[in-house]
């Protein structure tokens, strides 16, 4: 392989895998440093629907057997 042919191989190598990079899909994670959105809502479940299996204090622990 001639000199030259491998002077250009590094840098056309370093142009394909800049190109995949750049070309990737960001994927949102937990590690992200955004803000947090205005405002969330909560849908509560009414625990009528839940059997009872333990309490404590300051928890109680529900199950439903559909989960």
């Amino acid at each position: 392989m001639s000199r030259r042919r491998k002077i250009w191989i590094l840098p056309a190598l370093f142009a394909l895998m800049l190109t995949a990079v750049s070309a990737s899909e960001y994927i949102p994670s937990s590690h992200d440093t955004k803000l947090p959105p205005e405002s969330v809502t909560y849908d509560l479940v009414s625990p009528s629907d839940f059997e009872k299996l333990y309490e404590t204090d300051n928890l109680v622990y529900y199950f439903k057997e559909d989960r």
